[in-house]
């Protein structure tokens, strides 16, 4: 929307007669009358005569928003055109598109925004491809022109090529002919009959808003299309236009013109935008004249003030004579103007009224005005106030509650105070210098009454200061709660649905509660709806219990599971709760480590406590490393599931015992781990890395049907991580390892090594290579081990190897040994070896190799060749060393 600024502007009381007299012709004067410092500044706006065929076809000078069929611009009664605008092939599927309040910015000097009048233009690139079609007056006859002015901007880098609007011979669609199209460049194309005709030189700055003519004269045989991108002259005759830019005479030529029509296409590289249309005959009607606005200075002044104080200064921070400068505030005019001075600043004086001020300079001759360059703002801030004040509040134990206080003012600070004394961030106090206060976990001592409560002490840039009234915070202690449910849907959320008994009565769940899951299990499947924060979750039923849904258990609580009963933690939301967990009863069974909550910053050691219960982990998962593990005096089951590998890299301790269930993996990787009882594996497997240990030597290794595997070479050096445990066999196991070292040991240094049941199995499962060997070194004496013992075949074929290093008394292995694996009998210090006796019918395979240390034998061997005996079937191989002390001799 741009207003079409008159050539020159007079005082009433001199000129406006002799201006009437001069528009006696004119079908349409408009006198615009506006309040000035010396009277009455007359606006008069004449519309030349128009003659039997109107030199002024169609104008569209002030438009609101468009819709179909809409008007173009304010009612229009020059000659028998209208203004309507049909919408061509696609009636009544939806409005043209708007451009926003002051999307186009005139670069035409007499088309200058109207002040404080929306400015729409339209919007011709949208998502429809439509034609938009305005019929005018007809015209044809040699000689003759038709003109069409209009504003664009482009604001696509690289638009889609297409014509954007045109005349045409009749009203329908069809070719143009004369249009104006955009090149992918960004330049204007000249079409005559849809064919382009020419191309500008000009690449148009996306963005930028030009004025643009187009022109199309009929001649005999050779009719012309011509266009102008912003024309220096505005408003001449005829004779005196300048050459056009680009046109041309190629194409087939019409014999009248009888429509306006705008294409609007289905185009994605951007909007483009047109607006103050104009169809003429004369170049006059189509470039409105102008004449050149007052200099532009700078405004000076403005500020920031507190209501009541002297306002700051606005002014220009230059004048010309000739001129008068009026100010403004917020477009309405503030006292008289004031004459300038050339090479003179002006000063406004003090404002004290909030507003954005502008000034308009008017040339007392010509009258044409003109906005000096910028702005001046002066704020008018007022001192704190309050709006919405404090109120009472209450939560339970645990919970979290904030005080909020709405307040108006500049530059506001807040402190938060309790009984008068201010309040810091930390702790459970957070926001002390906040608008909103958050007090949470609370605690008991947090409560207090109104008369020594809360409140806030409110400044601001501007005084006095304020405060707020004092309230009260009461904090409700937990309660005891049972678990009942509902028998549907058996939800567990917060202060919504009284799913637990207080006594006898039916009550909801607060923050803070304490809440128990009791025998019989009275429904329970529980689901957990939100953030649940109870001080203690005791689970003690006989009867099993499961947790699901989307909820999650959060806050400072613990959890206890005991008695008999399973405990099933499969809710999805994931636990945040930070207290300790104890197993003393019966499973509790987890899919991920985040069940038991958020793990410590820091190792805690009895995080999770083992005392007579079982942890079952149905997943692969791993247990967090601060999450410390303590067994209890009644010890501690975990039980991992087949397939899955449980690693913990903590430290488990304690003086309780640790069974190992289920045909899973517990992977224990921290050569710290205290734990005096003993490690009994009845399932699946217990690996240790290169330097893990299960638990301290005061605790014996049951081999109860389970395997104890390491993952790593343990001597890199003699005795560089052994196994310090008793070892005792009650049922069919096996030792084993899973590295892919060439030889990977496991060193036993304990001197009890026993078998009361069972078959031992040694085998290597971690082999790369057929060579690869898995041996174990004992270093142990004085025990006797009457289980059978099998080597057997490992990865890729390889093999296993037992060797005896014990420096005193005697290893005695009584039953039976079999297998491809092989038998050394050495030291780790010459000359200091003990016995290894043999007392089996043996038949392995792999032979016996003697370098230090005697070997006995307990019975005799049988066969020719042998088949079997106390050194088995292989060969006998003695290697004398320095200092050994070789011995091989019979026993009995």
């Amino acid at each position: 929307m741009l207003q079409l600024q008159p050539s020159s502007f007079t005082r009433c009381a001199a000129y406006e007669s002799q201006l009437v007299d001069g528009c006696k012709a004119a079908r349409r004067i408009q006198i615009m009358k506006t309040k000035y410092s010396s009277g009455i500044l007359c606006l008069v706006s004449c519309l030349l005569a128009i003659s039997a065929q109107a030199t002024v076809l169609l104008t569209e000078e002030y438009p609101t928003a468009y819709g179909d069929g809409s008007r173009l611009g304010t009612d229009q009664t020059l000659g028998s055109y209208n203004t309507k605008w049909p919408n061509g092939n696609s009636t009544g599927t939806g409005s043209p598109t708007n451009t926003s309040a002051g999307a186009l910015s005139a670069s035409y000097p007499a088309l200058q925004p109207i002040s404080g009048v929306a400015s729409y233009g339209m919007q011709i690139s949208t998502s429809t491809s439509r034609n938009t079609i305005a019929p005018v007056t007809s015209q044809s006859g040699d000689g003759n022109s038709v003109y069409w002015s209009f504003l664009i901007k482009v604001t696509a880098t690289t638009p889609t090529a297409r014509q954007i609007g045109g005349f045409r011979n009749s009203t329908g669609t069809g070719n143009l002919s004369l249009g104006v199209g955009i090149s992918a460049t960004r330049q204007l194309q000249l079409y005559k009959n849809s064919a382009i005709a020419a191309t500008h030189g000009t690449t148009l700055t996306a963005g930028t808003t030009y004025f643009v003519v187009a022109r199309y004269k009929f001649q005999s045989g050779a009719d012309e299309v011509a266009l102008w991108l912003n024309p220096a002259t505005g408003g001449s005759s005829e004779p005196a236009i300048a050459s056009p830019d680009v046109s041309s005479t190629t194409g087939t030529d019409q014999s009248s013109i009888l429509s306006l029509q705008l294409l609007s296409a289905s185009d994605t590289s951007g909007p483009l935008y047109l607006d103050e249309h104009r169809v003429t005959t004369t170049w006059a009607e189509a470039t409105p004249s102008f004449c050149a606005p007052p200099t532009a200075y700078g405004m000076s002044g403005g500020g920031t003030i507190c209501a009541g104080d002297p306002g700051p200064s606005v002014g220009v921070t230059n004048s010309d004579s000739g001129v008068d400068y009026q100010l403004k505030r917020n477009g309405s005019n503030v006292g008289s103007p004031l004459a300038g001075s050339t090479g003179s600043a002006l000063d406004f004086g003090a404002q004290a009224t909030a507003g954005t001020y502008t000034v308009v300079g008017s040339n007392t001759v010509t009258t044409c005005t003109g906005t000096m360059l910028g702005n001046a703002v002066v704020v008018v801030n007022t001192s704190p106030a309050i709006s919405t004040d404090l109120t009472n509040k209450t939560v339970f134990l645990g919970g979290t509650t904030s005080f909020s206080i709405g307040a108006t003012g500049a530059g506001l600070t807040y402190q938060w105070r309790r009984d008068g004394t201010n309040l810091s961030n930390g702790g459970n106090i957070s926001g002390a210098t906040t608008a909103t206060l958050t007090v949470g976990p609370a605690a008991a001592s947090d409560g207090v009454g109104a008369a020594n409560g809360y409140d806030v002490l409110v400044t601001g840039s501007c005084s006095p200061a304020t405060n707020s009234s004092k309230v009260s915070l009461t904090v409700v202690p937990p309660a005891d709660l049972v678990w009942a449910g509902d028998g549907g849907a058996n939800v567990w959320d917060l202060a919504t649905t009284a799913n637990f008994l207080n006594g006898a009565s039916p009550a909801q769940f607060n923050t803070g509660d304490n809440v128990t899951f009791d025998s019989p299990a009275t429904n329970p499947v529980v689901t957990l709806s939100g953030t649940l924060s109870p001080t203690l979750v005791l689970v003690k039923s006989s009867s099993d219990y499961s947790f699901v849904g989307s909820g999650l258990i959060g806050g400072t609580g613990s959890l206890v599971k005991s008695n008999t009963g399973a405990l099933t933690l499969a809710n999805t939301g994931v636990n945040t709760f930070s207290g300790k967990t104890t197993i003393a009863g019966g499973t509790v069974s987890i899919a991920a480590d985040t069940a038991f909550g958020a793990a410590p910053g820091a190792a805690v050691a009895d995080q999770l406590t083992l005392n007579g219960g079982t942890l079952a982990m149905t997943n692969n998962l791993t247990l967090a490393a601060n999450r410390g593990i303590t067994l209890g005096a009644g010890g501690g089951t975990i039980s991992v599931s087949t397939g899955a590998t449980n690693t913990y890299n903590g430290i488990i301790a304690g003086s309780g015992g640790l069974t190992k269930t289920g045909n899973g993996v517990l992977a224990l990787q921290n050569p710290g781990n205290s734990y005096t009882g003993n490690t009994t594996i009845s399932a699946g497997t217990v690996s240790v890395d290169g330097d893990a240990i299960p638990g301290t030597a005061a605790g014996t290794i049951i081999l109860n049907g389970g395997r104890l595997t390491i993952t790593a070479d343990r001597q890199a050096s003699p005795t560089a991580a052994p196994i310090g445990n008793p070892v005792q066999m009650t049922a069919d196991s096996e030792l084993t390892t899973t590295s892919t070292a060439s030889e990977a040991r496991m060193v036993l240094t304990n001197d009890v090594f026993t078998g009361s049941a069972g078959t031992l199995t040694l085998r290597n499962d971690g082999a790369d290579g057929a060579s690869d060997v898995f041996t174990v070194r004992h270093y142990g004496g004085g025990f006797t081990f009457a289980r059978p013992i099998v080597f057997a075949a490992g990865s890729l074929g390889s093999v296993s190897t037992f060797r005896s290093y014990n420096g005193a008394g005697d290893q005695t292995f009584s039953g039976v040994i079999s297998g491809g694996g092989a038998w050394h009998r050495r030291s780790s210090v010459a000359g200091t070896s003990g016995n290894t006796i043999f007392s089996g019918d043996n038949t392995f395979t792999g032979g016996v190799t003697l370098s230090d240390g005697g070997i006995g034998l307990g019975i005799s061997s049988t066969g020719s060749p042998v088949t079997s005996g106390p050194l088995g079937t292989g060969t006998l191989s003695i290697v004398s060393t320095t200092g050994a002390s070789n011995r091989l001799y019979s026993v009995g």
